[in-house]
């Protein structure tokens, strides 16, 4: 199952909380992002297919990107495939706020993968006031 998440304001707290759900079910959980995602304690800083569905094996959780500054950029689309096929759940972070509460996408966002199973579409309540 891909699960894209889409919007603002607690794209990542919501996917940590399903990564977490989902773990507990006893299935393997890839995290990934479409943007741009935070780097994590945790996160594999690569493109290699291997290396990610080795951790994947390994302790049935991976996230992973390509380094882009503090931050993580999409992989290419063969290690996000190939990874895709030998996890139970995804979760895509396909979508960037800026860390802004709410947001209207562009012409080209959000980045939701064509094999996607289901998106979440989040947005912070703050925004109302």
């Amino acid at each position: 199952m891909i699960i894209a998440v889409v919007g603002s304001g607690g794209k990542t707290t919501l996917i940590k909380k399903l990564a977490a759900r989902y773990r507990s079910q006893g299935r393997t959980v890839f995290v990934t992002t479409t943007t741009h995602m935070f780097i994590e304690e945790d996160t594999l800083l690569t493109d290699d297919a291997d290396t990610i569905i080795g951790a994947l094996r390994e302790t049935g959780y991976a996230m992973a990107g390509v380094p882009d500054g503090a931050k993580i950029k999409a992989l290419s689309k063969e290690t996000f495939q190939a990874v895709c096929a030998r996890a139970d759940v995804v979760l895509v972070e396909a979508d960037g706020s800026k860390q802004l509460p709410l947001k209207f996408p562009n012409a080209s966002e959000p980045v939701i993968p064509e094999n996607s199973d289901e998106i979440i579409v989040v947005c912070g309540l703050n925004a109302i006031g």
